[in-house]
């Protein structure tokens, strides 16, 4: 199910055979994602991405909070199914590395590798980076704040469609509203 230069272990790319009809949630969040979907074809289709300049789909990323199993990779699929994009599923625990820097570079190729596609990125369990994100009381803390700053400012400046998964909604602050489209929570 891989495709020529995308490497296994940062993720897959998936395709969808499946309908909003087998998104089992209740109707008001199976309405707001059809709304968001809908949104960005719409987007799409007004403003094709040009290659270079600035992006015509801000504020394009996408954080879905929720268990695991609540169909938040489903979702995503869907989403990426309706404006005809790929979806590149990247489990986010792949990306964290032992030493300072890695974590950047892993994420600096996901980003530059996707920047040739459009595909839609999907970060699995976007916890593991945000769950280390803490006050500025340690080395260890200061390292992991500037992962996830640089893991939003790479999703902002991104051609496309991101969108962060994670277990329970993450506690970052103003950083992460500012720039999230919308936060749509999965009971």
């Amino acid at each position: 199910m891989y495709r020529r230069g995308v490497k296994p272990e940062l993720g897959r790319l998936l395709a969808t055979r499946a309908s909003w009809d087998d998104l089992a949630l209740p109707l008001e969040v199976l309405t707001q994602l059809q709304r968001l979907s809908a949104q960005l074809d719409a987007a799409r289709q007004k403003t094709p991405l040009p290659r270079y300049g600035p992006n015509p789909w801000s504020k394009s990323q996408l954080l879905f909070c929720g268990r695991s199993g609540a169909g938040k990779l489903l979702a995503a699929r869907l989403i990426a199914d309706d404006l005809g994009l790929a979806m590149w599923q990247i489990p986010s625990a792949t990306l964290v590395g032992r030493y300072i820097g890695e974590t950047e570079k892993n994420l600096a190729r996901v980003f530059d590798r996707a920047a040739q596609t459009g595909w839609v990125l999907f970060f699995d369990e976007a916890d593991a980076l945000f769950g280390k994100r803490s006050g500025l009381s340690s080395s260890n803390s200061r390292y992991a704040n500037q992962e996830v700053s640089y893991l939003l400012r790479r999703a902002e400046q991104y051609r496309g469609v991101v969108i962060l998964s994670t277990r329970g909604r993450p506690v970052l602050g103003g950083s992460l509203q500012r720039r999230v489209k919308e936060i749509v929570a999965f009971p």
